[in-house]
């Protein structure tokens, strides 16, 4: 439901509707045209704690961060290597979706 890249263009994230966030190599020898995102997948990057649709990911612009937004109405900073949840703020209402390209 969203995407990012990190600014080194290393790394895709993708924020799922079941509140999943995907990490996928844009290095790897194995990336294929096509790629299916499952919580359970052999080799998937998954940062898991949002509950509910991952609206919004931002990286830092030394990709050490994500910045992730979600309709479980929590935001949620994440260190990128442990794939950890460092701080969880919660707002009232869904984070909207960023405006169109």
């Amino acid at each position: 439901m969203s995407v990012t890249f990190d600014p080194c263009e290393y790394f895709l994230f993708c924020g799922g509707s079941d509140g999943n966030i995907f990490q996928v190599s844009l290095c790897s020898q194995n990336l294929s045209r096509d790629k299916s995102f499952q919580s359970d997948s052999d080799g998937n990057q998954v940062f898991k704690g949002h509950r509910n649709l991952v609206t919004c990911l931002s990286v830092s612009m030394d990709g050490t961060l994500l910045l992730s937004g979600s309709h479980d109405e929590t935001v949620r900073l994440w260190d990128v290597q442990s794939k950890q949840s460092i701080r969880c703020l919660t707002h009232k209402g869904k984070t909207p979706p960023p405006p169109p390209l």
